[in-house]
């Protein structure tokens, strides 16, 4: 399967998408938590909670780690399909301007690439 590939992405950028992935896996945790939910919405669930903490990580780690020329970021199709999910308007509330044009520019990057597999 091909990669997404998002190229110089700064490390102010990463830290808005890491936040946003904070976000998205609570949210994920509390439909685990959820008892009354199908078996499919359960898994979907854990699947959502598994991706988005191993991308938090990897956003972690290049934040760490990361260069002033910005770094660059490949993805599964199912880490970038979260990250997506992530840049939509329903998962955040009160964002600054930065914060919605960042996620606005990933969300656009994001879904092109995803649609061209």
């Amino acid at each position: 399967m091909n990669k997404i590939t998002l190229k110089k992405v700064q490390e102010k950028e990463m830290q808005v998408l890491q936040a946003e992935l904070f976000k998205f896996h609570q949210i994920a945790e509390s439909k685990y938590r959820n008892t009354t939910q199908s078996m499919m919405e359960f898994l979907e669930a854990i699947i959502e909670i598994d991706v988005a903490f191993r991308l938090w990580y990897l956003f972690r780690t290049k934040i760490e780690s990361t260069n002033t020329k910005g770094s660059t970021l490949s993805l599964k199709a199912s880490e970038a399909a979260i990250l997506l999910m992530c840049c939509m308007p329903i998962y955040g509330q009160n964002r600054t301007e930065y914060e919605n044009h960042v996620l606005e520019k990933y969300k656009l990057v994001l879904d092109q690439q995803l649609k061209s597999l």
